[in-house]
């Protein structure tokens, strides 16, 4: 293999593990708890707080594995529609700019009657 190619991949290698490293963050939601009862066919709100190292991220909320709503400022509450009876996966997911999902997240059940 030419040098130069090598040289080429390791470069890209490094810089995208630096670009996922500067990425990186955490998410917590401070209410509801997981596993928590809400009203069916009632809003209700999210609590969070995420922290990020690079600007101008964003949070995706994702609702049964659907994408629901970018959020900005990453501490604050959103409302959440009404869900339907059943069981629920709310899920917050620090995402950049162009909607790249970084992993760092947290994800809650909810039980909603």
């Amino acid at each position: 293999m030419d040098n130069r190619i090598a040289y080429a991949v390791l470069l890209a290698l490094l810089l995208s593990s630096s670009i996922a490293i500067q990425a990186g963050g955490r998410v917590t939601v401070n209410s509801p708890v997981d596993g928590a009862v809400v009203k069916a066919g009632q809003v209700f709100r999210l609590a969070y707080e995420a922290s990020s190292v690079m600007d101008g991220d964003y949070l995706r909320l994702n609702v049964d594995g659907a994408h629901v709503n970018i959020i900005h400022p990453l501490k604050g509450t959103v409302e959440i529609d009404p869900l339907p009876s059943g069981k629920h996966k709310v899920c917050l997911v620090i995402s950049t700019q162009p909607r790249a999902q970084t992993g760092a997240g947290e994800c809650i059940n909810i039980i909603s009657k």
